[in-house]
């Protein structure tokens, strides 16, 4: 049958007989084709989909880039409760194909749902798969996302000729459904150009989508597949922090747990700083594989050589910033005339002079002194300047948003990204001011951000008190309510931490319940998104500091 006469048979059809389009029975976990409101400027789409069995919490996942939910490429919606069945998502782009997931969290752990994929208010769009070399031909696997609003039919074209499909220069494949997304061309001739598109039949008559192409490059014989080269000495850190977290999730009995390697973003080493073996057991005791860690010994020689000695046997595992004086600038001032002096100052105290990488942390909320301080104060911005000198880093801690005088706080921040763009400001402290500065992280690649949770009480015994009273399951739903959803805008610029910084804090009782805690929370997160928070962005960010061992 001749396409031209299947499409009166559909027409004919669609208006003679009463029609119901239906997605069908939705299997356990499965997705149904989204239903799209068009009548703004924007779309509305309304997801559904069947959750899995058992499931507690779910995620949905929303991108325009069909690249496996990249970390950084996606936004995610929830937590949503276990049992709900869809969601209603405003404000989406018109005309541009998207793709979707669900992940639920069930007893077994974390259940990744298929990828779906449509155009809102327009479409079909091509998306496009891999292509499988056989033995003298191949296969091609196409994806596209289909019109939002379902088609009659669909069918794929495939032609050598680039010459707009002229009738009789290329075959066609279908009919196919109407939501499918995917089909698998085989017999794909190597080494020729191909031309593709998928056609639609909609109401108002037949849609293409660009034309596309490809080349199947197969090799004559398929080359061994290469192992993934990590250099030390991260591989082996990253094996024991993986060994040690499965022992620690061992011992929670079934309990949700993240048992993946950590890098801990914010480390105050002050109580550790007696030998590189004092920091490297104890990141070891507790799981964690490496540490951006920094002191706050001011500028006193001596004390910086000690810590320049007590981090240079930890080089492997330790990232180390220099404490910078904020908490003293008066009296460190004194020894320097202006701004570019202290600047060059400071440089002197890191890399390639030391070992330091950074300056932090910088605290902008503990004195009469700093309190006044802004992002463009003279003191500040010679922090800021040697640590770009150096091609290095900054930690800030600043004060609550509302304790800043500037109105224009989120102005004034982004002032000093844009005029230390080789500067990496690694923030953490109040939520509010993450809220007020949240849409620079878009704007802006060198500002990242650490999460810790907290940790209540002045003693070991008086934490797991507090911790006792509260509920543990309290705790978690608190700090899983401040952190992950914001944590999903942002996948791949924040990072954990502990901010341990009293004695008291690194005690095994403390230490072990801190990493406990933060094991079950990362478990909260999406599969995709669970090892980039735990260590994986910071190893991206600071990967590059770290010094193998030596020999």
């Amino acid at each position: 049958m001749s396409r031209p006469t299947l499409v009166l048979l559909v027409l004919l059809a669609f208006l003679f007989l009463p029609w119901t389009l239906s997605p069908g029975r939705k299997a356990e976990g499965a997705l149904a084709f989204p239903a799209t409101d068009c009548l703004g400027a924007s779309a509305a789409v309304n997801f559904s989909w069947q959750p899995a069995a058992g499931a507690t919490v779910q995620w949905l996942d929303l991108s325009t880039i069909d690249n496996g939910f990249q970390p950084g490429t996606f936004v995610g919606a929830g937590p949503l409760s276990g049992t709900a069945t869809s969601f209603t998502w405003s404000g989406i782009l018109r005309g541009v194909p998207h793709v979707w997931r669900l992940n639920a969290l069930t007893p077994s752990g974390w259940v990744t749902s298929e990828t779906g994929a449509f155009v809102p208010c327009g479409g079909p769009a091509l998306l496009w798969g891999p292509i499988t070399c056989g033995a003298g031909s191949a296969s091609a696997s196409f994806r596209w996302a289909p019109a939002s609003s379902p088609a009659l039919v669909q069918w794929i074209d495939l032609s050598v000729f680039d010459n707009g499909f002229a009738p009789g220069t290329f075959l066609s494949a279908g009919p196919i459904s109407p939501t499918d997304g995917a089909f698998i061309w085989t017999g794909i001739r190597p080494g020729v150009q191909h031309f593709f598109r998928v056609n639609a039949l909609t109401l108002l008559g037949w849609a293409s989508t660009a034309t596309g192409s490809f080349v199947a490059d197969c090799p004559t014989q398929a080359a061994s597949p290469q192992p993934e080269v990590t250099a030390p000495p991260t591989a082996d850190v990253e094996a024991a922090s993986r060994a040690s977290g499965a022992a620690v999730c061992q011992r929670l009995g079934g309990l949700p747990c993240y048992a993946g390697a950590l890098f801990d973003a914010h480390l105050h080493m002050g109580p550790l700083l007696a030998t590189s073996q004092d920091l490297l057991a104890t990141l070891s005791r507790d799981s964690i594989g490496w540490a951006l860690g920094f002191n706050s010994s001011g500028p006193d020689p001596a004390a910086v050589d000690r810590a320049n000695q007590a981090v240079s046997g930890a080089a492997s595992r330790i990232v180390p910033l220099f404490g910078p004086p904020t908490r003293n600038v008066p009296s460190y001032l004194q020894g320097f005339p202006d701004s570019p002096s202290l600047r060059a100052g400071l440089r002197s105290l890191l890399l390639p002079n030391t070992v330091f990488a950074g300056l932090g942390e910088i605290t902008l909320y503990d004195n009469p002194v700093t309190i006044n301080l802004t992002f463009q104060s003279p003191q500040l911005e010679a922090l800021f300047g040697a640590a770009a000198d150096a091609g290095g880093l900054v930690m800030v801690h600043p004060r609550s948003a509302s304790q800043f005088r500037n109105p224009n706080t989120s102005g004034e921040v982004e002032e000093a990204l844009q005029k230390f763009p080789n500067t990496i400001f690694i923030l953490h402290g109040p939520l509010d001011f993450f809220d007020l500065i949240e849409p620079l992280f878009s704007r802006y690649p060198n500002l990242y951000w650490s999460f810790e949770l907290s940790l209540p009480g002045n003693s070991t015994s008086d934490y797991l008190a507090r911790l006792a009273s509260s509920g543990v399951d309290r705790f978690l739903d608190g700090a899983a309510a401040d952190y992950l959803p914001r944590f999903s805008r942002h996948p791949d610029r924040i990072m954990w931490g502990t901010d341990r910084f009293q004695p008291w804090h690194f005690d095994a009782a403390t230490s072990g319940e801190v990493v406990e805690l933060s094991r079950r929370l990362i478990s909260r997160l999406p599969p995709g998104q669970q090892e980039d928070f735990a260590y994986r962005n910071a190893l991206r960010l600071l990967g590059k500091y770290l010094v193998a061992p030596q020999q």
